[in-house]
Formats: C-alpha cells, structure tokens, sequence
C-alpha cells in the first residue's frame, strides 16, 4: 500500500532546479504541494496501482535535443543525444512502482530509475540463456556486445558469434524489437594466436513505436 510517508520521501529527493516535463511545472511546486497534501497524491497513486492504469496525458514526453561533443553535423540526427522529460508526477509515481519491484526482484539489478529497471528484467533472458560455443554477451544498460575468442581454427569463433546473434535477433523480434546495421559503433578485436583476429559482434536496436536505439552488430573482423 501506498503511504504517505513514501510519496513525501519521493518527493523529497527530487532536485528542484531539473527541467519540466510537457506540462511545463517544474519539481518545486510540485514538491510543495505533496507536502502539504500528501494524502491526495497518496490516493491517486494507490488508485493507479489498484486499477493497474497509467494516464495517457503522462505518456507524453518532452523532448530535448543535446547536440554532442566535437565537430557534428548539425543536419545529422546522430549529432544530438535525445533526452526525454517527464512531468513531476510521472517521475514520483514510476518511483512508487519502482520500490515496489525491487521488493520482488532477486537476479536483475535494480537502479534508481524505473526505465532501466524494467530494460534489464527484460534483457534478463538474453542475458541468462545458454550461449553457442565460445561466446559471451557483456551489457551496459541497453548496450550489448557479443564476444568469441578463438585460437585455431579462428573462423569458429565467427560462426558461434553468428549464432548467438541471431538467437538475440529472434528474441528482438518477439519483443516488438527489430535489428539494423549501424556503421558508426566502434569494432574493436583483439589479435588471437599467430595473428588470426577474435570476433565480435554488434548491431542497432530500434524499437518500432519509440524510437527506442542501441548497439549490438554483427561483423566479423578478418
């Protein structure tokens, strides 16, 4: 059950000076108002997660283009880093729904934020499934990279490496997830034994409806 000590604490830690979400209210007045109302919020919240519904109005989202660092073309999509804000609301309730998954969650590290949360118990199976032959999936949030070292003969490592990537792309797929090549992630390899190259793997993610990006393509380095 939702209590008002938690939506208070919640709204506590929010930094005052982030920017608004599409309602253009910043965290302050909000802050203030739970303060002083805390058993308002406390049934709006509890209702949300008794009727299992979300608002539609906060599924909007404002977006905020960060142009990156060094000398990008500013007609380049890739130039800009997207950030996506919340309203104030949003950010308190997914907090309220975050400490109640945490309760339950045993394997999957669970962070501050509910996004990534919910990113890695989905990722979960990939993450936890059994791999062909010599290779290894290491992830960083949604980055993901598939790994095979090989000594001879090399092109062994290329073919579990091949497999593997295609198992996470059938998985994509399940997940209303689709796979692209993306030539601007780095390729890195590592020289094996008498020069033959390790392999690895790395492809785009792009989620069909969100926009949603990551990294995880396959090429072989020879």
């Amino acid at each position: 059950m939702v209590t008002c000590r938690e939506v208070i604490v919640i709204a506590g830690k929010m930094q005052q000076h982030k920017s608004p979400g599409p309602d253009g209210i910043p965290n302050q007045p909000v802050k203030s108002a739970i303060r002083r109302y805390p058993e308002v919020f406390r049934q709006l919240f509890q209702r949300l997660l008794d009727e299992g519904s979300y608002p539609d109005q906060w599924k909007e989202q404002r977006l905020v283009l960060i142009p990156k660092p060094g000398r990008k073309p500013p007609g380049l999509p890739s130039s800009y880093r997207p950030l996506c804000m919340l309203n104030t609301l949003v950010k308190v309730f997914e907090r309220i729904v975050l400490n109640r998954l945490q309760e339950n969650l045993e394997k999957v590290p669970a962070g501050p934020h509910l996004s990534p949360t919910l990113w890695n118990v989905a990722y979960d199976d990939v993450l936890g499934a059994t791999q062909p032959g010599p290779t290894q999936n290491l992830a960083i949030a949604d980055d993901l990279v598939v790994l095979a070292a090989a000594k001879k003969p090399h092109h062994l490592a290329a073919k579990s490496v091949k497999e593997e990537v295609q198992r996470i792309q059938s998985w994509m797929e399940h997940q209303s997830l689709k796979l692209g090549p993306n030539e601007d992630g780095s390729n890195r390899h590592q020289p094996g034994e008498e020069g033959q190259p390790a392999h690895n793997a790395q492809r785009r993610c792009e989620h069909s409806e969100d926009g949603y990006d990551a990294q995880i393509p396959w090429r072989s380095n020879q």
